[in-house]
């Protein structure tokens, strides 16, 4: 940590009389370079530090809203537009006030003072991202990610782990155990976002081409860290859905159960994952597989959306619009002509 603030320390041990640490630390801030003082801030533009800060508790668990169906049409539960939440596990609380202060403007932040509390945390809330100190009280860092992979209910939750060193070796084992980032302190505001930006952008690059027919979900940088067993879980998902096309009354609870999982870990891991409530996700697929019957089937349109598990035609077809900007026979007449 002194090099780190480019200073010295020089240790003089005399017999009989102990030893003497000197520590020498320049004056100022010239000597840092611009990413090396983002959070030394002067005037007005300083955080307040709470002397007992409280960490933000998010009790509740995602917010959910009816669908807009037809009247004939299950309902189910639906995600709220949200910013993405980052659960800050760090036991220092002036550096937890720190991180909410620059968050929190563009993220829900909850935290947790140790591993062990993050670890309840994240079962209760699925944050889309973790923040760990690597050096923890009862659990660290480097345990509570080691836990993290093994429980299938948030094992594919990325996460970013802080450090005062700067051990190569340390980093890479962290990256090995599917640490997403490793970043050693003291670092740059700028720095750590775009490390979330990231993140989130490759995530959603994921989402976008999970159910596609192009790309690889499992070559894709966020796809790469995912552990094999989220992989066979959105497999399995897609199995389970095309076995039920034509059943109008599947549901979540027959996913979840085909799944092995309660309702609300699966729809929590199944949001976090692809971004789809599971109404969503069920009809994204029947509508998918509508069209292929659109294109390579003489079908009526009626006849294709009673087997795609729609209960009425005129809500077929409005979903239909909403996704692809035109009606069944709109979309079939381009094609032929």
């Amino acid at each position: 940590m002194i090099h780190l603030h480019h200073g010295s320390i020089v240790v003089k041990n005399r017999e009989n009389q102990g030893t003497v640490f000197t520590v020498e630390l320049l004056l100022g801030k010239k000597h840092y370079k611009n990413s090396e003082v983002t959070f030394c801030m002067e005037g007005n533009d300083k955080p307040k530090i709470d002397k007992e800060p409280q960490p933000v508790v998010n009790e509740e668990q995602p917010q959910l809203q009816p669908a807009t169906t037809a009247p004939d049409e299950p309902t189910d539960d639906i995600v709220e537009n949200t910013p993405p939440t980052v659960l800050i596990v760090e036991d220092n609380k002036d550096l937890v006030n720190l991180f909410k202060w620059q968050l929190e403007d563009t993220y829900n932040v909850d935290v947790a003072m140790d591993g062990i509390e993050g670890l309840k945390k994240m079962n209760k809330i699925h944050p889309d991202i973790v923040i760990t100190d690597q050096m923890m009280p009862e659990m660290s860092g480097m345990e509570m990610l080691k836990r993290i992979r093994r429980d299938f209910r948030i094992s594919h939750i990325p996460v970013i782990i802080l450090t005062a060193k700067s051990d190569e070796n340390d980093k890479a084992k962290a990256i090995k155990m599917g640490a997403k980032a490793y970043i050693s302190k003291p670092f740059s505001k700028e720095y750590l976002m775009a490390q979330l930006e990231q993140l989130l952008a490759e995530r959603q690059l994921f989402r976008e081409r999970l159910w596609s027919q192009t790309g690889d979900k499992e070559q894709d940088s966020y796809g790469r860290y995912l552990v094999k067993k989220d992989i066979l879980f959105l497999e399995k998902i897609h199995q389970v859905i095309e076995e039920n096309l034509d059943n109008s009354e599947f549901n979540i609870d027959d996913i979840a159960a085909n799944i092995g999982l309660s309702r609300s870990a699966f729809f929590k891991k199944l949001q976090t994952l692809t971004g789809f409530a599971p109404v969503d996700l069920i009809k994204e697929i029947r509508l998918k597989k509508s069209v292929e019957l659109l294109k390579n089937t003489n079908r009526d349109i009626s006849e294709i959306a009673f087997a795609m598990g729609f209960k009425n035609l005129d809500y077929y077809t409005q979903c239909f619009r909403k996704k692809y900007h035109k009606t069944p026979t709109e979309y079939r007449n381009d094609r032929i002509y």
